[in-house]
């Protein structure tokens, strides 16, 4: 019923998706992240690496974006590659928050959404409402979150190193991945 509700109800179900599979690798990451002796830029490339199939699916959709934006009667596939970027980055953003999660740094993740929170009004007032509103709420969302994810993952990258990181046990290879898919999966039950 996208006549009713408008082209941004029928993509918010991808945003749903997305943010079932963000969460279910967040907690992955972060319980991997919390293992003593784990070096958490070493999750973190790890965790960042495993989400690279999933990348790579949304970046083949863009390939088909124009018939989808047909299918679901968008004006241009504008609004079909803002919701993919949307997807993607909803996914890649929740590594550094699984991360920043294990090593109990709360007060950094309430200040980046709060930062993320503030960079989707003002995107939202620079870009203007002279374009089209579904383009301009996926974008300044996407924008926002990369914002936030960009400045999580320079806290775990620039953070003091801890004397438990040195002995820097590696977990096997794929479980980050194996783990999240089978947490997306629960939340999205």
């Amino acid at each position: 019923n996208v006549g009713t509700y408008g082209l941004i109800a029928t993509l918010l179900s991808l945003g749903f998706l997305a943010s079932s599979i963000g969460a279910g690798l967040q907690y992955a990451v972060a319980r991997h992240a919390s293992v003593p002796g784990r070096d958490p830029r070493g999750v973190l490339g790890r965790s960042l690496w495993s989400c690279f199939p999933i990348l790579v699916i949304v970046g083949a959709l863009t390939a088909v974006g124009a018939p989808i934006a047909h299918y679901l009667h968008a004006s241009s596939t504008a609004s079909v590659n803002a919701t993919l970027l949307y997807f993607a980055v909803t996914i890649a953003s929740a590594v550094p928050v699984g991360v920043l999660m294990a090593q109990r740094r709360f007060t950094v993740l309430a200040v980046t959404t709060l930062i993320g929170s503030s960079a989707r009004f003002l995107l939202a007032l620079l870009i203007g409402l002279h374009h089209d509103p579904t383009v301009v709420a996926l974008m300044t969302s996407s924008y926002a979150t990369l914002l936030a994810a960009g400045i999580n993952v320079s806290v775990v990258i620039f953070g003091r190193r801890t004397r438990e990181e040195a002995t820097h046990r590696h977990e096997p290879r794929g479980a980050v991945r194996s783990e999240g898919t089978r947490l997306a999966v629960l939340g999205a039950c």
